[in-house]
């Protein structure tokens, strides 16, 4: 058996039917190249998904928050499902929010063991300190996901108001709150949150803080995009360039590689197809640079 891998133009011609066209066979060398890449690609896609995971809950919440202004009439059962579907979104996107960032910082953290001039673990951990440091919502978050741990769900209240009757309809303002109170008594562990929070109002509302430590969770995932970038280096660009090779003869095409057995030429045939990490590489550049297409160096193909 003779194997060769080769760079191949693979369209989706019909649902289930894929037309190969090779476009060069591929060195060892290059085929090294491919794959260091693509093990930094997959690391940087273990902390992203973990952000796509905390994206998803905090439009889950948002998306849930909308449909709480068209409630109409309620009941026992109503609150009471209410108050479930709401501590599971709020739980989940705490949860994502701690996983996210504790994961990341070991990721960074065991970088900087084996190598200490690694800046990238300092760098983390200064972007984080910042959020924390000035940004109450991020620094209560993070605490009050050690209360549901240790405590349970806190108190939380909803109230709604504003819908009139039917000769005079009104935009229902909906108030989702934290009973400060409780929190200061049930939990002692509030640390440098503590003093913050006594001066919270007696209900703190919740949605502007879920808001803010999302923009501050965006920023970081955004450095973090930049971090992994760097660690890529010029291999980024060798991977875009093997995906130019293909788009600019077949631009409707995926770029992949088969490997080949060509021990006999006349009856070639794929052994494998291998995919390039193409869908996490423009992850990363589009938490980075936005997804404005003049800032991607290709077009974005998913296989």
């Amino acid at each position: 058996m003779t194997i060769e891998k080769v760079l191949v133009a693979d369209h989706l011609v019909e649902p289930h039917h894929h037309q190969l066209e090779n476009i060069r066979t591929l060195s060892d060398d290059e085929i090294n190249n491919i794959n260091v890449a693509s093990t930094l690609i997959a690391s940087f896609n273990f902390s992203y998904s973990l952000f796509e995971i905390c994206n998803e809950n905090y439009f889950s919440i948002e998306e849930y928050y909308a449909r709480l202004i068209r409630i109409r009439g309620f009941n026992q059962k109503v609150t009471h499902d209410i108050q479930v579907r709401w501590n599971t979104l709020f739980l989940n996107y705490l949860s994502s929010f701690r996983s996210f960032v504790d994961h990341q910082e070991s990721l960074f953290k065991m970088q900087y063991r084996v190598n200490k001039l690694d800046c990238r673990y300092s760098r983390f951990k200064s972007e984080t300190a910042f959020h924390y440091d000035n940004n109450f919502s991020y620094r209560f978050l993070w605490h009050l996901r050690n209360y549901i741990q240790h405590c349970g769900f806190p108190s939380i209240g909803f109230e709604f108001t504003g819908y009139g009757d039917k000769k005079e309809a009104k935009e229902t303002i909906v108030n989702v709150a934290l009973d400060r109170n409780s929190l200061l008594k049930n939990y002692k562990k509030w640390k440098s949150v503590k003093k913050d929070l006594i001066n919270q109002p007696d209900a703190i509302e919740v949605i502007s803080h879920i808001r803010s430590l999302y923009a501050s969770i965006q920023k970081i995932a955004h450095l973090i995009a930049q971090l992994n970038i760097d660690i890529l280096g010029d291999k980024r660009g060798y991977l875009l360039g093997i995906v130019n090779e293909v788009v600019e003869k077949f631009p409707d095409a995926s770029p992949v590689i088969c490997v080949w057995d060509v021990k006999n030429p006349t009856d070639a045939k794929p052994l494998s197809i291998e995919f390039l990490p193409l869908y996490t590489l423009f992850n990363i550049q589009d938490t980075f640079f936005g997804k404005n297409p003049a800032l991607i160096d290709t077009n974005r193909i998913v296989s």
